[in-house]
């Protein structure tokens, strides 16, 4: 027996099963994260909530009582995907953790490190360590605390 669950969609309150739920939670979720103007957000929201909501009601009036994963992967289908969505669901990018790389260090590994972690050129992490320890000595003060606690990369 599956988990139902009442939800909002649109405007409209349907009854789907848990797998349907959690597809159509993931999908307006990831689409709202792709809408790039913070002041289109909620009008673009609306109209996509609208849209779902009437492809449900139609998938309803042939007589089912609640929505299941397969209409809700025809509602997803037809809507269209966002940028980042694969079949089944949302991918999430693996999480980047925080380590000295060893490979590509000119000191301690540390700037390469950050600049791995953050995704960014390690040229820039490097100017930046460089300006702060020539300004303040800050950076020099902030790459050795680094360099100690910071674990290197397996």
């Amino acid at each position: 027996m599956k988990k139902i669950i009442t939800a909002d969609i649109g405007g409209q309150s349907f009854i789907l099963d848990e797998d349907a739920f959690a597809l159509l939670h993931d999908y307006l979720i990831h689409f709202k994260a792709t809408v790039t103007d913070p002041h289109d957000v909620a009008e673009v929201m609306t109209d996509i909530e609208a849209r779902a909501a009437g492809m449900l009601q139609e998938s309803l009036q042939n007589g089912a009582q609640s929505v299941d994963r397969a209409m809700a992967d025809a509602v997803v289908s037809r809507l269209g995907k966002p940028k980042g969505w694969k079949d089944g669901g949302l991918v999430i990018p693996p999480r980047r953790r925080l380590c000295r790389d060893t490979e590509h260090r000119l000191a301690g590994g540390v700037c390469s490190g950050i600049a791995a972690a953050c995704g960014v050129r390690v040229t820039v992490v490097r100017v930046v360590f460089g300006v702060a320890a020539l300004l303040l000595l800050a950076g020099l003060w902030a790459y050795l605390i680094l360099w100690v606690t910071v674990p290197k990369k397996t």
